[in-house]
C-alpha cells in the first residue's frame, strides 16, 4: 500500500495543528510500514492505543482553536470529528478481539482517506481563519 510524501502545501499555519497533522501523517505511514510485514508478523496494540488517545487531543486542540477563531462550521468539523472518532474505536476494539482480523486493512484505509480527505479538503478551511488571526 502506498501513501503519498508530506508537503508543506499541508500546513494550515497554526504551529500546534500542523504539527499534530505531522504525526498523524507519520503514524499513517509507520501502520502502512507494519502492514507491509504480515498478519503474523504484526502486533500493532500499542500504535492503536496511541493513535486513539492521539486523535481524541488533536480533536480537542483543533476544535478549541475553531473556537478562538470564532470559525462559523464547528458544529460540523465537531460532528465529522465524532463519525471519525466512532469508525476508529469499532476497529480497535475489533482488532483487540481479534488481531487476525481485516481490521488493520480497513483502519489504514480509514487514515488514508481521513487525511487525504478530511486534513486536505475540510481543515484546510481553517487556515484562512488562522492565517487572518495572524496565529
Amino acid at each position: 500500500m502506498n501513501f503519498i510524501d508530506w508537503s508543506d502545501d499541508y500546513e494550515l499555519g497554526d504551529e500546534l495543528i500542523d504539527a499534530h497533522h505531522r504525526v498523524f501523517f507519520e503514524m499513517v505511514r509507520d501502520l502502512v510500514n507494519l502492514d507491509q510485514r504480515g498478519p503474523h508478523r504484526l502486533d500493532v496494540s500499542e500504535v492503536l492505543r496511541f493513535l486513539t488517545s492521539y486523535i481524541a487531543m488533536h480533536f480537542l486542540a483543533e476544535e478549541q482553536l475553531m473556537e478562538r477563531l470564532g470559525y462559523t462550521d464547528i458544529q460540523e468539523h465537531r460532528r465529522i470529528h465524532r463519525a471519525f472518532t466512532e469508525q476508529v474505536s469499532r476497529l480497535v476494539r475489533e482488532l483487540e478481539e481479534d488481531p487476525a482480523a481485516h481490521g488493520l486493512e480497513e483502519l489504514l484505509a480509514l487514515s488514508q482517506q481521513w487525511f487525504l480527505e478530511h486534513i486536505l479538503q475540510e481543515d484546510m478551511k481553517i487556515g484562512p481563519a488562522i492565517r487572518g488571526s495572524g496565529a
